[in-house]
């Protein structure tokens, strides 16, 4: 089973942080630190599953998660953001679940998890 898991985030330290939990859980992690970026990443190495920021310069994080999948298919997206709140409810729909940070590697791992068992 592919578990290569693309992290995007512009904040260096949380992406970090992100790819080290997520290693920890079992995934193959690449990252990206902006949405341009993400979809470079996704295009070139087709990930199992995407986590991803909302608020980033430029592209935010919804957009990003439009712009992958018109490239690479139905891939799960999970969000990650510090302002869920934020989010409107069309906007919600782009993502299989959106976690708000310091979100909680284990439920994150989780849910990624089942998500490409469903997908495979």
């Amino acid at each position: 089973m592919n578990t290569l898991l693309l992290i995007v985030d512009d904040h260096a330290d949380t992406l970090e942080l992100h790819a080290l939990e997520m290693s920890r859980h079992g995934f193959e992690v690449v990252t990206a630190e902006s949405g341009s970026a993400a979809i470079t990443q996704a295009i070139a190495l087709r990930p199992a599953a995407v986590l991803m920021d909302i608020v980033m310069p430029g592209m935010d994080g919804c957009e990003a998660a439009i712009r992958i999948r018109v490239a690479i298919g139905n891939v799960p997206i999970v969000a990650v953001t510090s302002t869920p709140s934020q989010l409107r409810a069309e906007e919600r729909l782009l993502f299989l679940a959106v976690f708000s940070k310091p979100c909680p590697a284990a439920a994150v791992a989780d849910t990624l998890k089942r998500a490409i068992q469903k997908s495979a």
